[in-house]
């Protein structure tokens, strides 16, 4: 569905524009979308970069393109936990820990993107 937004969006909007993204949920009971995954880390984590990469084209088009990702006070809890991603550690399962983790998880993968070379020439990203 991200996808589809982020492919509608590019079609239908003439101007190149900063994008701001504030978005999300927290579920307090652990529910799995119909691929399986979490649906807070779906939505929160996966959603933020699926939206991102989707809106590369019309960046691209924008003389000082920007996007903002909206996080959360609640990260300031939660260190990141690499080894589970999807909260199948959290036992039990509680919503309100599931989407500080999320917000950190954003945090840490634009860090992560910016501090691994995201270069921005106008035209392209390079990722090394």
């Amino acid at each position: 569905m991200i996808w589809v937004y982020g492919a509608l969006f590019i079609q239908f909007y003439v101007h190149p524009i900063d994008r701001s993204k504030n978005a999300g949920c927290m579920i307090n009971q652990k529910e799995l979308t119909e691929e399986g995954l979490e649906k807070n880390f779906a939505t929160n984590t996966l959603g933020m970069h699926l939206l991102t990469t989707g809106l590369v084209p019309l960046l691209q088009k924008s003389k000082n393109p920007r996007v903002v990702t909206v996080s959360s006070g609640g990260m300031l809890v939660q260190k990141l936990k690499k080894d589970d991603l999807q909260f199948e550690q959290l036992l039990p399962f509680d919503g309100t820990m599931a989407y500080a983790q999320n917000k950190r998880q954003q945090v840490d993968y634009l860090r992560l993107r910016i501090l691994c070379c995201i270069c921005w020439d106008k035209k392209e990203w390079y990722t090394v």
